[in-house]
């Protein structure tokens, strides 16, 4: 993984902790069978829900942000997953770097869209958040930060890898 996809899954994995953990407390997609993911809260959502102290009708109208963002990017999903096995495929394939160069930029529009449409359903739930659950966020937002933090510190800081691992296209 390269240092930018490194540091692109840090603050995808802190933003799913945070904003995205609790927009799926109100378990929002189905898991097989029409269970939701991660259990009776889904994935952190309860432990999230109950820390933030959501009411149902907070709890719904997350649900409802979170499955309409869903559902509207089903496209988008499938596009990521088509752009990921084209490189694979490439890097397999001894494609030229010209070649792969391009793929990665195709798939760098992608993550673009994606990392645009969860800011947007982000700035949507928060919106659904009082002033008090706003101010509980944030704490938790520090505190992970405060644990995490040297990892997600940008690029060079302490706790980076420097993209000295074997290649994660594979």
């Amino acid at each position: 993984m390269n240092h930018l996809m490194t540091k692109i899954a840090i603050w995808s994995a802190a933003a799913a902790i945070t904003l995205g953990g609790f927009a799926v407390v109100a378990q929002a997609q189905g898991g097989p069978g029409g269970r939701p993911h991660g259990g009776p809260g889904g994935f952190l959502g309860g432990m999230m829900g109950e820390m933030l102290g959501l009411t149902d009708a907070q709890k719904e109208e997350i649900r409802t942000i979170a499955k309409t963002a869903f559902d509207a990017n089903a496209w988008l999903r499938e596009q990521m997953k088509v752009a990921r096995d084209a490189e694979r495929n490439a890097v397999k394939a001894g494609k030229s770097d010209a070649e792969l160069a391009q793929l990665a930029a195709s798939r760098a529009q992608l993550f673009t869209q994606m990392h645009t449409v969860r800011l947007q359903t982000e700035a949507k739930i928060y919106k659904v958040l009082t002033p008090e659950q706003r101010t509980k966020l944030e704490t938790m937002r520090e505190k992970m930060h405060a644990r995490f933090g040297q990892a997600m510190e940008g690029f060079g800081g302490r706790g980076h890898r420097g993209g000295g691992g074997p290649p994660r296209n594979f």
